[in-house]
């Protein structure tokens, strides 16, 4: 199936768009701890602008592979059970309501996330189709976005990594004051700066085990690729980059990876 004009070839409002973040998650001191919900809202209306979707909403449900331990940095995690059975229920709530009203009938659901903790839900997306009896399709947050940096290299979007603070600062939701604290501080002392802001790089003082022991030591052993982060922190970044120009990129390159993505689930499944 071709773009044409960006759009993609239904009728308008066809293509359902929800999104979902978590709203109450430690990032640090410079971005909101509801930075994942305001993401995943741009994201989504964007997303529907530009493929003719119609947004019908943001679902408050977080969720995390974590479980419990995720309260210490995400105190409004949610039971994974809990997170799907509210999906299921918005859904068919929302898509009954536009079948009252006679509004063209549904050809798909996409749910658009900005929270990593809720990828979970890609293994939901069978179930989900089955009792919302709509095709479900569940975007992750910047899914296949990686950017060329001219320090970093391939730069892609961890939590409240050098990414999510660009993305935050194209976005306007950055706090640049207290930016400034923490890399005053981590100029002098990046471990301090860690303890002090655990959330921040890739949740690096909760990964790292001088700082937290093993008591995320499931959360170490699953993404390896925080414990980096965190390190070259420590060893080589001794701040965290901001540059707006890259959190443009991010965004718009999570757009059209978006629409790329829908795109395929709707030739896969004969949606057309």
């Amino acid at each position: 199936m071709k773009l044409q004009n960006q759009k993609l070839n239904f009728d308008s409002y066809r293509i359902k768009i929800f999104s979902i973040g978590a709203q109450n998650e430690n990032h640090g001191k410079a971005l909101p701890k509801s930075i994942d919900d305001f993401i995943a809202r741009h994201l989504a209306v964007n997303l529907s602008e530009e493929i003719n979707g119609d947004y019908l909403g943001h679902l408050p449900y977080c969720g995390d592979r974590e479980g419990k331990k995720a309260k210490d940095w995400n105190p409004g995690v949610m039971e994974r059970k809990t997170v799907v059975k509210g999906i299921i229920s918005d859904i068919k709530k929302e898509i009954s309501k536009r079948r009252k009203l006679h509004l063209p009938p549904s050809v798909c659901i996409v749910l658009v996330s900005g929270h990593g903790g809720n990828n979970y839900l890609l293994e939901e997306q069978e179930r989900i189709w089955k009792e919302t009896k709509i095709p479900f399709l569940y975007i992750p947050p910047f899914d296949k976005v990686r950017i060329k940096h001219k320090r970093f290299g391939r730069l892609e979007m961890t939590h409240a990594d050098h990414a999510e603070h660009a993305v935050a600062e194209y976005l306007g939701l950055i706090k640049k004051k207290n930016l400034q604290k923490i890399n005053n501080l981590a100029r002098k002392n990046p471990l301090k700066a860690l303890k002090e802001d655990p959330a921040i790089m890739g949740l690096g003082g909760y990964v790292l085990p001088e700082i937290a022991g093993d008591k995320y030591k499931s959360l170490r052993d699953r993404h390896p690729e925080l414990v980096k982060m965190a390190r070259d922190f420590i060893k080589k970044d001794k701040k965290i980059i901001v540059d707006k120009k890259d959190g443009e990129l991010l965004i718009k390159t999570a757009i059209k990876n978006a629409k790329k993505t829908i795109n395929s689930f709707l030739k896969k499944n004969n949606l057309f």
